[in-house]
């Protein structure tokens, strides 16, 4: 419906202007007075007397009266290429502009129709928006207000107790830590980090291995102190005199026996019934290879040169 009454008036004009009043059937004698007057053999007599004719013109035909009131009709409506507004105008400049909205403007409202048309607004009880959900939002949870709780009975007396936590042990409020720091060790002699080699005139030169073995058929080393046989490195003085590591340890910490001085003088030695079994003969069973005894005894003489037995 809305595009007929916007094509309908451009249909009718070009329908008027397409049949002319010359065309149709009835005889226009106004059109025969005007081709006379546009003739050049027309006299100047015919051109003063050019209305001579005019009251014998007959009435306007009902189809010049019809092209008249489509104009007429038509005049009326703001069309331009089928549009209601002017070009170069978005859609909010079109609904407020006075030349299409003339009561547009604060004193121009009507108040008792505008109020009522703001409080019957029709809106959605469930929410707002395109994707809301159908079904009715439930509140199940329902709190007091805030003038409604009784404080009395949310707290209740507890008794104190004696102690904190109904505890008595001595508790340590800071751990010290009594291990000096990185810049406060003394090193009173330079340690030789150099793995040593033992010259023997002529027969080679062979590392020097930390700790003494002692190669032979049956050991019958026992300690001085406790009279056991040694388990393990164990030391001894000018082999005459043995001290086992347990006390060896004992001695140094307590000087009990022997004095520190003393102590110095006795030397590692190691049994070599780790290595080899002699069975009480001068032969030897090798109990591992001597590519592995040889890569052991060169890590072991790489660690003695950082740590001081």
């Amino acid at each position: 419906m809305g595009y007929l009454v916007i094509y309908l008036p451009i249909i009718l004009i070009i329908i008027a202007q397409g049949f002319p009043a010359s065309s149709s059937s009835h005889h226009d004698p106004k059109s025969e007075v005007e081709s006379l007057d546009e003739s050049p053999e027309a006299s100047e007599e015919g051109k003063e007397n050019k209305f001579f004719k005019t009251s014998e013109v007959a009435e306007e035909t009902t189809w010049q009266k019809f092209v008249k009131f489509v104009k007429d009709w038509v005049s009326t409506f703001k069309l331009g290429f089928a549009f209601t507004s002017k070009p170069g105008m978005n859609l909010f400049m079109r609904f407020n502009t006075r030349e299409n909205f003339s009561n547009i403007g604060p004193g121009t409202y009507n108040v008792s129709e505008s109020f009522k048309a703001v409080t019957s607004k029709i809106f959605s009880r469930k929410g707002y928006g395109g994707l809301i959900r159908t079904t009715c939002v439930t509140h199940t949870e329902d709190y007091p207000a805030p003038n409604e709780y009784n404080i009395s009975n949310l707290f209740t007396k507890i008794k104190e107790t004696k102690y904190p936590f109904s505890s008595t042990v001595k508790r340590n409020m800071f751990n010290i830590n009594t291990n000096p720091g990185p810049g406060v060790y003394q090193i009173p002699t330079s340690f030789n980090r150099r793995t040593m080699f033992e010259d023997d005139f002529g027969r080679g030169v062979r590392m020097r291995l930390p700790v003494e073995i002692k190669c032979c058929k049956r050991n019958l080393d026992i300690c001085d102190i406790c009279n056991q046989k040694p388990i393990g490195d164990y030391w001894h003085l000018n082999n005459r005199k043995f001290l086992c590591r347990p006390c060896m340890i004992n001695e140094r910490r307590k000087s009990a026996k022997y004095k520190i001085e003393k102590l110095k003088n006795y030397r590692k030695i190691r049994d070599c019934s780790w290595i080899h079994s002699h069975e009480g003969t001068d032969a030897k069973i090798w109990l591992m290879h001597p590519k592995i005894i040889q890569s052991w005894a060169q890590k072991e003489a790489y660690m003695c040169s950082y740590i001081n037995d």
